[in-house]
């Protein structure tokens, strides 16, 4: 999430330069080290790292970019030497457009169930963006498409009026699968919080599913984290 700052004067506006400013071309948009974007927003120091980049987050958006965690770098903050983030070309006006689309009503679901514990990390968006291959098929216009409304929503996330009213009028088959999704979902980062056990628990029963199904998902230990908000 962005950090407060402080208002302060730049000799000139932060612009990025695919070529010069990125590490290498990557799935449809820019590998790009954090660091490097905090230093181009902030050249002389004025804020704190976080203040930094996150001005250079707003600055991307402002020009027509979006950025994201790199979902191979796991789940370190942007302030850790490894982590990288990409950064894409945005269209909004086709990313926010409402759309009956049960597809994208699924991705909307996913990606709204990642920022309800009030922030997300990368092994949330790359859960998010294999579900947008996968409802994607083997188109890959609505594959490109999918991944660009992923982002977005994880930059700008739009609030949906009723999520779990939304889910169950779905046909069955769809709304168990979007349940699926946001069990993986919740499970992205290694523990179910607070939150998120909530939701999930509306969810299953919206869907008259056994709250002892919440927890059921397949492969390594997992608990519920009493203390997370």
């Amino acid at each position: 999430m962005h950090a407060p700052r402080r208002i302060h004067q730049r000799d000139e506006p932060f612009r990025f330069h695919p070529d010069r400013d990125s590490i290498l071309p990557v799935d449809d948009g820019w590998l790009v080290d954090p660091r490097m974007l905090a230093q181009r927003a902030d050249p002389h120091g004025h804020l704190s790292y976080e203040q930094a980049y996150a001005e250079a987050v707003d600055e991307l958006a402002r020009s027509g970019y979006g950025c994201v965690p790199d979902p191979t770098a796991g789940d370190a903050g942007p302030q850790d030497l490894v982590a990288t983030c990409i950064v894409y070309e945005a269209e909004p006006a086709e990313h926010v457009r409402e759309s009956t689309d049960n597809r994208e009503l699924h991705l909307r679901l996913v990606c709204a169930m990642a920022r309800i514990d009030g922030a997300f990390v990368g092994s949330e968006l790359g859960v998010a963006l294999e579900v947008a291959d996968r409802l994607a098929g083997d188109c890959p216009g609505r594959r490109k498409r999918y991944r660009a409304l992923v982002r977005e929503l994880f930059i700008s996330p739009t609030a949906l009026p009723d999520p779990v009213s939304q889910l169950a009028a779905l046909p069955r088959h769809e709304a168990l699968d979007v349940v699926e999704s946001l069990k993986a979902m919740a499970w992205a980062d290694g523990l179910l919080r607070a939150a998120e056990h909530r939701m999930l628990c509306l969810v299953h029963d919206a869907l008259d599913l056994p709250r002892e199904l919440v927890g059921a998902l397949r492969c390594s230990p997992r608990y519920v984290d009493p203390l997370a908000a």
